[in-house]
């Protein structure tokens, strides 16, 4: 159950944060979380669909369940470690990996992906 204490505290941080710029910065902000049904392997934040931070996340070992299967868990790299990449040029290697995330992030959101609530 750490995942899902990990889960429900970034997805209240996160939330926190972005609805705060509201109030600090007079920013439109809509917030809607979605969950996966497998443990994503990278980190990747899209900004007003002109802006995406990526970075890879580490797999490590966790040790045994009950039934004695190895357990696997990622952690990110850290926020220091995001690469930024921006639409800035159409055609350019980042304008290009920026309109690729989009079509990723759209096309998990649309199928498999599920209202999340945080408990």
């Amino acid at each position: 159950m750490r995942w899902l204490f990990a889960r429900n505290s970034h997805g209240h941080s996160l939330r926190d944060t972005l609805m705060a710029l509201r109030l600090s910065h007079g920013i439109d902000v809509r917030v809607s979380l979605r969950a996966l049904p497998f443990t994503p392997m990278a980190e990747l934040y899209i900004v007003n669909s002109a802006e995406v931070l990526f970075s890879y996340c580490t797999v490590t070992r966790r040790g045994t369940d009950p039934v004695t299967r190895e357990i696997y868990d990622v952690a990110p790299t850290g926020m220091s470690m995001l690469g930024r990449f921006q639409a800035t040029t159409a055609g350019d290697r980042d304008a290009i990996f920026v309109e690729q995330s989009l079509l990723w992030f759209d096309s998990l959101w649309n199928t498999i992906s599920t209202d999340l609530t945080l408990s």
